[in-house]
């Protein structure tokens, strides 16, 4: 305990909570009593050889996040602020069970809850005693083109695997799609094969499998495979379901292999809800600090009454705030830029329309058929994105030129994301699948709005 506390350890001369839980645990690596730890919260700083503690200013560096989400990485971990409570919640229920639903509505920051939250403090092993050493798969989405539910389940299985060659990891997907069509049995071998504790599996973006699946077969296929899995596991694998909330009624039109009891139990739920004050004021603040930026008390206030209470707006936040940071001419956050910009409800739409009115007549229209392809119009629900294949784009009447140079512009202007899909088979080969960057641009941009209501 007094070494780990030493501040001159390390180059920063500081020790926290977590640097002191880390320095034990690898102090006593094989012997066979192991520390048992539990934090909650941020960071305590516990011991410092300095009197005060300056950041220097880290040039280049954005610690917002636009329209993406946090994902799980420790880059992202580091900037992500404002969700403690609620990360501490889910790694508690996690802890105590081998399911998680995690419900809100669209835009207040589920994925990046799980992602740079839950998923991140589990591997760590700070929070929870021996999550360290389970199984971390990353996230998926069920409705991905070209492949069913089971077959994006089998993908994360090579997902995991980074350093493979792209035909290694075509071969390993079909080994992995052979497991999984297997069902069951399948995947209760994918989790034998690995030696970890436990194995944790997280969908994102679950409503897809309502959205963007439309073979019931397939999904209740999906359904049977995880959740019997579930239920045959004793406690080793676990499953985090991550859904807009608006979806739950879909979850019970059918009996789904008891997918509705799990998530109606509220030991297996996690509601995501609208951040408070304070926490909004971290999130603002926080990232800034982490890179030696001084955010306007100014703009802190402003920012914090036009999102209060509005649970939508998280990624209308971080958008505003990496414009904000691009547009920077010293190293300084202002309540003036910040009305320039629009603020938070205008920012995001201010950017779309300059965007598409900049454009030429013929790709203006380019980039309404873009759009369109890009959203999934809700069935008693809200507007979805869906994503599709750069080919899908290209029609007799939108050359593949014009469609590839409109997507460029698009994907400058952090409008659209772009992403390469393995395709089936052995050749390792893949194409390029576009998704809209975030549905707040299906909720918030007015033009794109008209264009749907046009076309419903």
């Amino acid at each position: 305990m007094l070494q780990g506390l030493d501040p001159n350890r390390n180059d920063e001369g500081i020790v926290t909570n977590n640097a002191l839980v880390d320095f034990i645990n690898q102090t006593f690596k094989g012997v066979p009593q192991a520390p048992i730890c539990r934090i909650s919260g941020d960071p305590i700083t516990l011991t410092t050889r300095k009197l005060e503690l300056v950041r220097p200013i880290q040039e280049g560096i954005c610690p917002y996040r636009g329209l993406r989400y946090f994902d799980f990485n420790n880059e992202d971990a580091q900037y992500f602020y404002g969700r403690t409570a609620l990360t501490d919640e889910s790694i508690d229920k996690l802890g105590s069970s081998n399911f998680l639903a995690i419900l809100g509505s669209s835009g207040s920051g589920k994925s990046s809850l799980v992602r740079a939250g839950l998923l991140h403090k589990l591997k760590l092993g700070q929070s929870l005693s021996g999550s360290d050493r389970w199984k971390i798969y990353p996230p998926f989405t069920p409705g991905e083109q070209e492949r069913t539910p089971l077959q994006n389940l089998a993908w994360v299985f090579v997902e995991a695997e980074p350093e493979l060659s792209l035909v290694e990891r075509a071969s390993q997907l079909k080994k992995a799609e052979e497991l999984i069509s297997m069902g069951v049995e399948g995947l209760k071998s994918l989790r034998a094969a690995t030696q970890a504790p436990r194995m944790v599996l997280v969908v994102d973006q679950f409503e897809e499998i309502f959205t963007l699946c439309k073979d019931d077969s397939e999904r209740q296929k999906f359904f049977d495979c995880l959740l019997g899995a579930l239920e045959q596991s004793n406690g080793k694998l676990c499953l985090v379901l991550v859904m807009r909330a608006d979806f739950l009624g879909k979850c019970t039109e059918r009996e789904y292999s008891g997918l509705a009891n799990y998530i109606a139990n509220p030991k297996h739920q996690v509601l995501v809800k609208a951040m408070t004050a304070p926490e909004l004021q971290e999130a603002i603040t926080k990232p800034a600090q982490q890179v030696g930026l001084e955010v306007e008390r100014g703009l802190v206030q402003q920012m914090i009454e036009d999102v209060l209470g509005s649970p939508g707006s998280l990624p209308l936040l971080q958008y505003t705030m990496t414009e904000l940071w691009e547009q920077k001419l010293v190293n300084r956050l202002t309540l003036s830029e910040y009305n320039r910009l629009g603020g938070v409800k205008g920012s995001l739409q201010k950017q779309a329309n300059q965007v598409f009115q900049d454009f030429p007549e013929a790709e203006k229209k380019v980039a309404k058929h873009i759009f369109l392809e890009l959203t999934q119009l809700g069935e008693g629900t809200e507007d979805t994105r869906r994503r599709a294949l750069t080919n899908e784009l290209v029609t007799t009447e939108y050359a593949k030129e014009t469609v590839d140079l409109v997507l460029s512009k698009l994907v400058e202007a952090r409008l659209v994301v772009t992403d390469k899909l393995l395709l089936r088979g052995e050749t390792g080969d893949r194409v390029t699948v576009v998704d809209v960057a975030h549905e707040a641009l299906i909720r918030h941009w007015s033009q794109l709005k008209a264009w749907l209501e046009e076309n419903r």
